[in-house]
């Protein structure tokens, strides 16, 4: 639990309910396998636990989805991951990852009925900020000075209430060297800007297909493991590993409690993936 001091807002709701999503990788056929997984049943599977896991429905608030929707780009693939997504009956707030189509995630995604492409979203005492590191063309993330003008005076406009910003792209090092050289390549410009606000909570990220935790400066970086095949931690090289499919949980009061838990699928042996294969 992570607690900073706020004012009671009357009114709002005792706790605040967010599903941090990430790392879909749909086809447009929901029957390929990719690195020896179907992605599609990976993500029908985990919205199944979160409407039943153990008997008891959790009700999220919102859904917060941090790209990498599509695996081949495909107008289909955003439309079938949006139609499960859908089935939870809440607002889906989503930026685009690396593996995302910006036609068709503006012309599907942001189109679909509960997917919300704001990047400012306020609940309460807290803000919810949505960037977007897509950057054309590379693997890496990077954020335009358009998405750094937006940081920095939204920040500006309101340094007291509780901040949480989220995007896809890892900020820290998360010691996988393979994967640190894919991080947000302007992390310095980035951090030069939170750096100077105390109100901000945590900074979440999808793209590492893996769960990490660091604090740093009393913000909390977190990222989530993927809806789809896992990435090994402290690797060099790529490498898969058998974990399950997960999501994360992140639950927000109205005094600045901030709780986060990561829950995984049941051990299934269809989703561990080949390890012969290569990304």
């Amino acid at each position: 639990m992570f607690l900073c001091e706020g004012e009671d807002i009357m009114g709002y709701k005792e706790n605040f309910l967010i599903l941090h999503l990430s790392d879909l990788h749909i086809f447009e056929n929901p029957s390929i396998k990719f690195l020896g997984i179907n992605p599609y049943e990976c993500l029908k599977n985990v919205i199944a636990k979160i409407k039943y896991n153990e008997g008891k429905r959790i009700k999220p608030d919102a859904i917060i989805l941090t790209g990498d929707i599509s695996q081949d780009y495909s107008s289909n693939s955003y439309l079938s991951a949006a139609e499960i997504l859908n089935e939870l009956d809440c607002p889906t707030l989503v930026t685009m990852g690396n593996h995302d189509d910006k036609d068709h995630f503006n012309n599907v995604v942001c189109q679909y009925k509960n997917f919300k492409c704001s990047k400012k979203n306020i609940y309460g005492n807290w803000r919810i900020l949505i960037l977007n590191s897509h950057y054309p063309s590379h693997v890496a993330g990077y954020l335009s000075q358009e998405e750094l003008d937006f940081l920095k005076d939204e920040l500006e406009s309101d340094k007291k209430i509780f901040t949480v910003i989220f995007l896809h792209h890892h900020v820290l090092p998360i010691e996988s060297s393979w994967l640190d050289m894919l991080n947000l390549k302007n992390a310095e410009e980035f951090l030069s800007v939170v750096d100077k606000y105390k109100n901000i909570i945590s900074i979440v990220c999808g793209h590492v297909h893996q769960e990490s935790m660091t604090i740093r400066k009393n913000v909390v970086f977190l990222s989530t493991p993927a809806l789809s095949w896992q990435f090994a931690r402290n690797s060099s090289t790529f490498t898969l590993d058998n974990l399950m499919p997960g999501y994360r949980i992140i639950e927000l009061t109205k005094t600045g409690e901030f709780t986060t838990e990561v829950i995984r699928l049941d051990f299934n042996k269809k989703f561990i993936p080949n390890f012969d294969q290569t990304g």
